[in-house]
């Protein structure tokens, strides 16, 4: 036998709570002491359920709290990075300064040094191929005074000498390269050689000291200078230091080892003599190159320059060997 479900309508449903509640706002108007009774049943009842309310309404205001929290870490932290790339990128372009004014200052002392020639100040641009800096490119070139055969210097000493020159660029040939042949003296004793480039030898860190008479005397640890006998190079230009010189298997001659004191490995900026060189070799030099200043290759060789070297080379020889 089914049981009807008794349905009670809304209306009787309000008006029941209703008059309920006025009921219980009328005793405890009547009867405090109801009101007392009513109120701790109420608290017994309610409480547990707002507890747990509370803690959950805690639990979920911490829980945006931690959202927010990390939100804002993470925007800080992508602040921090930006300003560590900023400081890093400040922190490159520092040292890259202090580099530069350490080459600078550098080159001041050498001008200091040669104070006799003027000189203007230039940055390589371009080197050749391999370890060392046999050959490379400079900024400045003939609108700056540089002209063929112009010395250049760094690290207090000479390298090498221009052996090409545009207008805002120029080539140098440094004393390490096979080609280049360089008249020296001993400013010790005064006796006269030849600093020969040798790029296989300067691996160990050495250069050629040949052409040197067999009664010279030219010890370990003397300075080697460029010696007024030279068709290119002006005199009194440091080169390196002697060692290891000994008699030549033919008994008339000397050889030995030069250490330059320039680091070929290692060359940003140089000096560049641009006191006019007077000498009759530079000036034939100069006028041969003028009538042809293509450059061949990626190597940047001119068509005189290999010639010119070699010439440049054996007329030191003959003049330090007939001294």
């Amino acid at each position: 036998m089914n049981k009807r479900r008794a349905n009670i309508p809304l209306r009787y449903l309000i008006f029941i709570l209703v008059f309920v509640c006025v009921g219980l706002m009328v005793a405890s108007y009547l009867s405090p002491s109801f009101a007392n009774a009513v109120s701790g049943v109420g608290y017994r009842v309610l409480a547990p359920l707002q507890n747990t309310l509370n803690r959950a309404g805690n639990s979920l205001s911490d829980t945006f709290s931690e959202i927010g929290s990390v939100s804002s870490l993470r925007e800080e932290n992508a602040a921090l990075r930006a300003r560590v790339d900023e400081l890093e990128e400040e922190n490159r372009l520092l040292y890259q300064n202090i580099y530069e004014l350490d080459s600078l200052r550098q080159l001041y002392r050498l001008s200091e040094d040669y104070h006799q020639y003027d000189m203007v100040g230039a940055q390589i641009i371009q080197r050749s191929s391999g370890n060392w800096y046999n050959e490379f490119i400079i900024n400045k070139g003939t609108n700056d005074g540089i002209y063929l055969g112009s010395n250049v210097l760094a690290d207090g000493a000479l390298i090498g000498r221009v052996t090409y020159a545009g207008p805002n660029y120029s080539r140098v040939l440094t004393i390490i390269d096979d080609t280049s042949n360089v008249g020296g003296v001993s400013m010790e004793h005064g006796s006269y050689c030849v600093v020969s480039g040798d790029l296989s030898l300067y691996a160990e860190g050495r250069l050629l000291l040949d052409h040197i008479s067999g009664d010279a005397v030219i010890e370990d640890g003397d300075l080697i200078v460029t010696s007024n006998t030279s068709n290119v190079f002006f005199p009194g230009l440091a080169i390196g230091y002697a060692s290891g010189v000994q008699i030549s298997p033919n008994n008339l001659t000397q050889t030995g080892y030069l250490t330059p004191i320039a680091d070929f490995s290692d060359l940003d900026h140089v000096l560049v003599i641009v006191t006019p060189n007077t000498l009759d070799a530079v000036r034939s030099e100069q006028e041969g190159a003028l009538e042809n200043p293509s450059v061949n290759g990626d190597t940047g060789e001119t068509g005189t320059e290999t010639e010119t070297a070699s010439e440049d080379g054996n007329g030191e020889a003959e003049a330090a060997g007939g001294d």
